[in-house]
Formats: C-alpha cells, structure tokens, sequence
C-alpha cells in the first residue's frame, strides 16, 4: 500500500547552515531505518539569482556556495530516497523558495513530500519535518500583499489613500479658501454702514460684532471635521505605507543564510532594530516630557 503526506507553508523561514544540517539528518535518519542502515540516496538542487541550475550537489557544496549577487540563492531542493530515479520507492523530498524574488508564479515558500508503504514511517517522517520546519518559520507580513487576496486588500488601501488625499485637499480648499469668517463679513458690513452714515447705534455695533464671534466659535469645530476626518484617512494609511517600506527594507523574509549573504542579513537585522529602538526611545521621552510639563502647567 502507498501511503503520502505532503504539506506546504507560505510563511517566511531564516534558513541556517545547522539548521540545513539538523533537516538533512533527520530525513537520512528516517530513510536509513529502510535500508536497513546502508546509505540513503541524495541530491540537492539549487536556483541561483541568474537563473543558472545546479544539480546533483553535496550538502558540503551547497553550503560553500557564495550566496550573494548573481549567485545569490533563490530555491533549493532536497530529495533523499532508498532507490535513485524510482518514484516507486520510498523518499523524502523537500523545497524552499525565496518566492519574492523567484521568476515563477506561486506563493508557496516552504513544501515536502513524504512517499512509502509504511504508514508509521511516512507519518512519523512527516511530523519530524513539520517540527523542524517550525523552527525556521518567520512571519512573512508581505504575503499578504501578495496573496490573492492580499492584491484587493492592497489595491483598496492604495484608493484610501487616494481618497483621503484627495479629501484632504478638498476639504483644505473648502475650509481655507473661504474669502471671510463670519466676525470678517460683520465688520465689513458695519464698515461700509458707517461710511454710508447707516451705522448710528455703536452698541447694536458692538453686539453684531460679539455674535459673529460667538457664531465662528461654533461653526469651527464643524467647519474643520471635514479636513481632520480626510486628514486622518490619509495619515493612517499613509503610515501603513511608511511600515509596509520599512519592512521590505528591514524586515527579508526568505532567507538562506550562509556564504556573503549571513552578513548582509545580519546587517538588514541589526538595521531594524536600532531604528526600532529608536522610535521606542523618542515615544517615551516624548511621552515622559508631556507628562513633566502637565504636571508643571
């Protein structure tokens, strides 16, 4: 009886050489208990940034690779089986892919194939992947803006912000493009009485006057809703945005790390860090100064 388990992630991974190594030991282990411990069969695959294939590599000359530029890893591929080339026999196959950079549709980063007769082995097999596969896992933020449906929630938070900026500039217009408040337009208007010889009463002037007052005092509250309601929509998405940028910098999600490229990711890691800490530190003076001055006021 063939028994199968296959699985797929679409979740992000921080793939280190001894992590690489505990993999490929656990699968070997696995595949030695049917061969009665002879040697299992093994190959590895890699894709590189220029589009040049290796096969058939060594686990020693996968982790010699450089891993940066042109040669920078996009996809490897692990099979380890009883019988080479013989689908029909037992074997463990195993992929990663950096999909932000791979040339080929799909979302899918993390996959394994388990494949045999004994239905024990095949599910033990499988659950030793998934806990080891769990301990590379990283929070990939960009897949859902690359998701199907991450593309809608993407394009719906670009048209907010579209629309909140558009708002905004209307809602500017609007409230500061208005020639006079109602105190200017009572002034004029008891200006021009008083050089008509209209104007006779000075306290039916002066009480004019403080009602426009009283009048732009209530109408400013609503006549600014408008612009701090568009303005709020813009900012809040405009933030998003900002985030979203200081991920894709800061934040790799699919990464091999061994060869040029561990140095560089520890680099974009360190990089996140300060710049988060140094948010965190200004939030707290600036809170602590607010609540200082409070105090003192």
């Amino acid at each position: 009886m063939d028994v199968e388990a296959r699985k797929s992630y679409r979740f992000g991974f921080i793939l280190r050489e001894p992590d690489l190594r505990r993999i490929v030991d656990t699968i070997g282990e696995q595949v030695r208990k049917l061969t009665h411990d002879g040697e299992p069969i093994t190959r590895f695959m890699l894709k590189f940034q220029n589009g040049v294939v290796a096969n058939n590599l060594s686990l020693d000359e996968v982790l010699a690779q450089e891993n940066s530029g042109a040669g920078k890893i996009l996809r490897l591929s692990y099979m380890c089986g009883v019988a080479p080339n013989d689908d029909t026999k037992p074997f463990v196959a195993l992929e990663l892919v950096n999909v932000d950079e791979y040339d080929e549709p799909g979302y899918v980063s993390v996959r394994f194939h388990v494949f045999g007769q004994d239905r024990d082995w095949v599910f033990v097999t499988s659950s030793l992947l998934e806990e080891r596969i769990e301990r590379i896992r990283r929070w990939a933020p960009n897949q859902l803006a690359f998701s199907e449906r991450g593309n809608v929630i993407t394009r719906v938070g670009f048209e907010l912000v579209l629309f909140g900026f558009v708002g905004l500039l209307s809602s500017a217009f609007v409230t500061f493009g208005s020639p006079t408040t109602q105190y200017e337009r009572t002034v004029q208007t008891l200006a021009e009485k008083w050089k008509t010889g209209k104007l006779t009463d000075p306290v039916a002037a002066l009480i004019a006057i403080e009602q426009a007052k009283v009048a732009d005092r209530r109408a400013g509250p609503a006549a600014y809703f408008p612009l701090r309601f568009f303005g709020g929509i813009f900012a809040a998405f405009a933030a998003v945005l900002l985030a979203a940028a200081f991920l894709f910098r800061y934040y790799p999600v699919y990464n091999f790390c061994w060869g040029e490229y561990l140095e560089w990711f520890n680099k974009r890691e360190a990089g996140r860090k300060f710049w988060l800490t140094v948010v965190l530190a200004g939030f707290v003076i600036s809170l602590v100064a607010s609540v200082v001055a409070n105090r003192l006021n």
